[in-house]
């Protein structure tokens, strides 16, 4: 699709992934008011976490957070107060 944001990783390392299945969901999306889409969203956040034990992690995903926790045992880590970086988001060239 044009203008279209890249897929993620996810969905090419996915063996569930199902291009159909995916253009059904998409043409349902287009469809829903944001405020039906915000509750999809918040349905989906919550049935991912009362089965985040059977998700499978992907391996780069699995290592960016072990190299993320090694950078806070370590000290290395960097953290910016909320106010910081709501303010650098806004600040980006669109």
């Amino acid at each position: 699709m044009p203008g279209s944001r890249p897929r993620s990783p996810a969905t090419y390392c996915d063996p569930c992934y199902n291009p159909v299945m995916n253009t059904e969901h998409r043409l349902a999306l287009e469809k829903m008011s944001a405020g039906e889409k915000a509750e999809l969203m918040e349905a989906l956040w919550e049935d991912m976490l009362q089965r985040s034990n059977s998700l499978p992690s992907l391996s780069w995903h699995k290592q960016i957070l072990n190299e993320r926790r090694e950078s806070v045992l370590r000290g290395e880590a960097k953290y910016s107060p909320l106010d910081a970086v709501e303010k650098r988001l806004l600040d980006r060239p669109s």
